[in-house]
């Protein structure tokens, strides 16, 4: 069990599907708080992430005093009073931009996270086992990424993963320019011969010299971009030079840049470049999955639409990729006999976070979109899916 007071970072893949197969004996009160200062809702005395658990914690407690369940309804009265009181007392580096926080009502599970990436919003849930679909989305939004900055004599490589970000082992590369000297003046010109000046030969070899540069450093940086594994990459250069750097890249990790801008953050600090290019990644994942969401829905075959089909290729593990709205609350249908085994019984407030933990246990994809934000997923009642076979 984690301490309350020791609050771990994001957790991994290992780690959510760690939480998302917790099925004890006791109910957990899973807490989603934004508490991201530059949020203006939490710039007043009392933030807005401190009434939304007050609130969610006496839902809670509305729920448990309604029901049957005696033990639990008691253990969460002390529980209640402490979350509270922790709550107030985390300081900035414990709150970071978001907290997930995960406790058992007998105490078996016990486990807070931080993030350096905002939370969508706040929540606050009881369930048999821990809610994990906003912490999914989290982490596929923090989803490592390769930066590369470029200029006509130096290259910056650095990672980003979850709103940290650094130098990418040290990667730079730059021209040694310690043999140039500058020209002082210049010869009268032969008579009848053209007129070349020294300063025009010196900028011709520095302009070689600089397209030397660019292929070499696009070649070693295609290779570091195809070794670090990542799958998204980021190019910014100022000049012109963005697209240009694109194209000399190895195919490979060509097809990796997402996005190249123009855009020179050489200068800048490593602090500085993650929070100019944040909203950057932040809206091409937006994109990359309600583009996703319309390619499904026109996919045929290889494609499941709606809950009952959904969650039918989740029970026998054929999705390689989910995306849903997990807050939908899908309409009433039958569902296939199969796809009741994934429910096991939760109501259908619930459906959404059942699929997001299939998901997890059988290593697909999860995307999370609102169906307000997606025509296609709104059309499929909530739930699209990708299948293996």
């Amino acid at each position: 069990m984690t301490p309350p007071d020791q609050t771990r970072q994001l957790p991994d893949l290992a780690a959510l599907q760690r939480l998302a197969a917790v099925d004890g004996d006791a109910p957990v009160v899973s807490v989603y708080l934004r508490t991201d200062p530059r949020d203006p809702a939490n710039t007043r005395a009392a933030p807005a992430w401190r009434a939304a658990l007050t609130s969610g914690l006496g839902e809670v407690a509305e729920q448990l005093e309604g029901g049957d369940d005696r033990d639990a309804r008691l253990a969460f009265r002390d529980l209640h009073e402490r979350l509270l009181a922790e709550a107030e007392g985390l300081d900035p580096a414990q709150l970071g931009r978001g907290v997930a926080w995960f406790v058992a009502l007998d105490g078996s599970l016990e486990e807070r996270f931080a993030s350096r990436l905002p939370l969508a919003g706040d929540l606050v849930r009881l369930d048999a086992r821990p809610f994990v679909s906003p912490l999914v989305d989290l982490v596929a939004r923090g989803a490592p990424a390769g930066i590369v900055l470029v200029g006509h004599e130096n290259v910056r490589l650095l990672e980003w993963a979850h709103g940290w970000i650094d130098e990418a082992a040290d990667f730079e590369l730059e021209i040694d320019q310690s043999d140039w000297r500058p020209y002082r003046g210049s010869a009268g010109p032969a008579r009848n011969r053209p007129t070349v000046t020294h300063e025009a030969h010196v900028e011709a070899r520095e302009e070689a010299q600089r397209d030397r540069f660019i292929a070499s450093a696009a070649t070693a940086v295609g290779e570091r971009i195809v070794s670090g594994g990542w799958e998204r990459v980021l190019l910014l250069a100022g000049d012109g030079l963005a697209p240009r750097f694109h194209m000399e890249l190895p195919p490979p990790a060509r097809e990796r840049v997402q996005l190249d801008l123009d855009l020179n953050l050489l200068a800048l600090t490593a602090a500085e470049v993650a929070q100019r290019v944040e909203p950057h990644l932040e809206a091409l994942h937006r994109h990359r999955a309600l583009a996703f969401a319309e390619q499904l829905e026109t996919a045929g075959p290889d494609a499941a639409s709606g809950p009952p089909a959904v969650l039918a290729a989740l029970a026998e593990r054929r999705v390689e990729r989910l995306v849903l709205d997990p807050l939908h609350v899908p309409a009433a249908s039958p569902l296939p006999e199969v796809a009741e085994t994934v429910l096991a019984g939760a109501s259908p407030e619930l459906a959404g976070e059942r699929a997001v933990e299939a998901a997890i246990a059988s290593d697909a994809g999860v995307m999370t979109v609102a169906v307000a934000d997606s025509p296609p997923l709104a059309r499929a009642d909530g739930m699209l899916a990708r299948l293996r076979w």
